[in-house]
C-alpha cells in the first residue's frame, strides 16, 4: 500500500505542485508586467515629458498632481513613490514663483529693515479679539496700496531698462508713507545699497533660491531612477516621442493595448506553455523516472528537473512578452503617424 502510495505521488502529486507553481508564477509574471507597463506610460512617460521643461510652473504641478493621483501610480514602487511624492513637495514650493512677486517682497523688506534700524516699529497697530486680547501686530492703514505700487513698478518693463530711477520713486513713496504713519524721522533709501543690490541680498531672494535648489535636487533625484532613464533613452531615441507628442489619443491608444494584452498576447503564451509543461515535459519525466528501480532517487529526478523545467519555461515567457511588448509599441506607433 505504501509503495502504491509512494509512486502515486511521484507520478501524480510532484506533477500537480509543479503546475500549480507554474501557474501561480506566469500568473504574477504576466500580471505584475502588465502593471509595469501601465505605470511606464501612465506616470512614468508624462512625469519624464514635463520633467524636460526648463521652468517650474502651476499649471506642470497640476499635471503632475493628476499623475500621482492616477489609479496606475498605485504600482510605483517604494523608492519611486517617495521620489514622486517628494518631487511634488518641492514643485509645489517653487512653482507659485513670480520674479515681480519675489522682487517687492524683497523691496519691502528692505523697507522694513530701514525703519527697524532707525528704531521705529514696523507694526504699531494691533488686532484684537472680541474679547478685546491682543492677538496680532499689523501694519498701518494703506500699507497694501504700498505694497501694490512697488509690485506695479518692479513689474513694469521701464523698470528692468532703468532701475534707479524707478528706485527713486519707489523711495518717494516710501518717505511719504513714513512721514504719514511713522513720524518725521528722515530715512534715506537706497543709499547705502542700490536697488538691484537689496534684491540679490535679501533674505526673500535667498529663500527662494534655496527651494529652487531643493526642486532641482529631488528632480534630478526622480529622474535617476532606472524606470525614468528608460524612458529618457527611449524619448531621446523616439521611439516613443511620437505617439507621446500626439497626446492624449495616442496615450488611449496605449492603454488600451496594454489592458487587452492580458487577455490576448499574455493568456495566449500562458496557454501554450501551460500545455507544453503538462502534456510534454511532465509525460515524458513519468516514463523515464519509472525505468529507475530505486524511487528515491526516482522522485529526485522527478522533482528537480520539473523544477528546472519551470525556470526554463519562465525565460521562455520572458522572451515571448518582451516580443509582444515591442510588437504593441510598433502597432501603436503606426497609429500615431495616422493621428
Amino acid at each position: 500500500m505504501w509503495v502504491q502510495i509512494w509512486e502515486w505521488l511521484c507520478n501524480n502529486a510532484i506533477a500537480i505542485f509543479i503546475s500549480a507553481i507554474a501557474s501561480l508564477l506566469i500568473s504574477k509574471k504576466y500580471y505584475d508586467k502588465a502593471n509595469r507597463e501601465n505605470v511606464l506610460m501612465t506616470v512614468i512617460f508624462p512625469a519624464v515629458k514635463i520633467l524636460e521643461q526648463k521652468y517650474y510652473t502651476r499649471k506642470d504641478y497640476e499635471a503632475l498632481f493628476d499623475i500621482n493621483s492616477s489609479y496606475a501610480s498605485k504600482y510605483l514602487r517604494k523608492r519611486e513613490r517617495n521620489a514622486l511624492l517628494e518631487l511634488l513637495s518641492a514643485y509645489r514650493d517653487v512653482c507659485r514663483y513670480t520674479k515681480e512677486d519675489a522682487d517687492a517682497n524683497c523691496i519691502m523688506s528692505y523697507y522694513v529693515y530701514k525703519l527697524k534700524e532707525k528704531g521705529i516699529n514696523p507694526k504699531p497697530c494691533v488686532i484684537r479679539d472680541n474679547d478685546g486680547e491682543i492677538v496680532a501686530d499689523d501694519f498701518p492703514p494703506d500699507y497694501n496700496y504700498l505694497q501694490n505700487y512697488v509690485y506695479e513698478i518692479v513689474s513694469s518693463y521701464e523698470f528692468i531698462e532703468n532701475p534707479a530711477e524707478y528706485s527713486e520713486k519707489i523711495a518717494d513713496a516710501f518717505k511719504r508713507y513714513t512721514q504719514k504713519y511713522y513720524g518725521d524721522d528722515e530715512i534715506v533709501y537706497f543709499k547705502d545699497y542700490s536697488i538691484e543690490k537689496v534684491i540679490d541680498l535679501s533674505e526673500v531672494s535667498k529663500t527662494w533660491n534655496k527651494k529652487f535648489e531643493i526642486a532641482d535636487e529631488r528632480k534630478a533625484n526622480f529622474l535617476k531612477l532606472p524606470i525614468c532613464k528608460k524612458t529618457k533613452e527611449i524619448i531621446d531615441k523616439t521611439s516613443v516621442n511620437k505617439y507621446i507628442k500626439s497626446k492624449k489619443k495616442v496615450k488611449d491608444i496605449v492603454s488600451k493595448r496594454i489592458n487587452s494584452l492580458k487577455n490576448t498576447k499574455y493568456s495566449s503564451v500562458y496557454v501554450v506553455v501551460c500545455l507544453v509543461e503538462q502534456t510534454v515535459i511532465l509525460e515524458v519525466l513519468k516514463d523515464i523516472t519509472r525505468l529507475i528501480s530505486d524511487r528515491k532517487i526516482a522522485f529526485l529526478v522527478y522533482t528537480g528537473v520539473g523544477l528546472a523545467s519551470l525556470v526554463i519555461m519562465l525565460v521562455v515567457l520572458e522572451i515571448l512578452v518582451n516580443k509582444s511588448k515591442k510588437q504593441i509599441e510598433r502597432e501603436v506607433l503606426k497609429e500615431a503617424k495616422k493621428i
